[in-house]
């Protein structure tokens, strides 16, 4: 199952699961764990299912030092991370040493999906989505989504009152984000026939709303073009 941070309303079905799975690029992961080999599992479905798993902590692990105080001070967020998965035992009230890479994602603004039973859970204000073994790939893959509605709403808000003076209602915008690190595209598909001045001048709008929200990406190409 792979539900909201609520642990209400399910997002995906079962039966949709999989396909989503498969048609998914691959994604940088990093698997943060309570204990050591609780993610162990999850690491292999992830593998399994083509992305790439970093950790802050070698398996087996149980010291201070995470691999970006490591002789390399190879630290696999300075390298991008699309989307955190926590995975915690149930017994667990308090954040545990192993832990310590949530706080680190959470302030890179990397989405956090967390795979854990019904017990409490120190990290829930933070946690973008929870999902079990079966449905975490789906559910990295939707919260990196969901994490790029912000960018979205930033990019209509700049660019709004050149809509309303053209004629087009912003509400039928279609706006899509796509990653594929250093580089990030952003398209903006207006309901209509679009002049040159219009697309510059929407253009220029969305990538001043859009870079200084995106600084850890070393270009923002921005295409905006007519859907009719």
């Amino acid at each position: 199952m792979l539900s909201n941070g609520s642990g209400l309303s399910p997002l995906l079905s079962a039966g949709s699961e999989a396909d989503a799975q498969r048609m998914t690029k691959p994604l940088k992961v990093l698997l943060l764990e309570s204990h050591p080999g609780a993610g162990t599992t999850t690491a292999d479905r992830l593998v399994h299912d083509g992305h790439q798993v970093h950790r802050c902590h070698e398996p087996g692990d149980t010291g201070f030092a995470c691999i970006g105080l490591g002789p390399d001070r190879h630290c696999p967020i300075d390298r991008h991370i699309d989307a955190a998965v926590l995975v915690r035992s149930e017994d667990t009230p308090d954040p545990t040493p192993l832990e310590d890479g949530v706080r680190c994602a959470i302030r890179a603004g990397i989405p956090v999906v967390e795979v854990s039973g019904t017990g409490p859970d120190p990290f829930a204000e933070w946690v973008a989505l929870h999902a079990d073994e079966s449905s975490v790939s789906a559910a990295c893959t939707t919260a990196v989504e969901l994490a790029a509605q912000p960018l979205i709403a930033a990019v209509l808000a700049k660019v709004t009152p050149l809509l309303d003076e053209a004629g087009y209602n912003p509400d039928d915008v279609e706006c899509t984000i796509s990653t594929e690190f250093p580089d990030l595209d952003l398209d903006v598909g207006v309901p209509g026939p679009v002049d040159r001045p219009l697309e510059q001048a929407l253009g220029v709008r969305a990538y001043d709303a859009l870079r200084p929200l995106t600084r850890s990406y070393k270009t923002v190409n921005v295409t905006v073009h007519g859907l009719t």
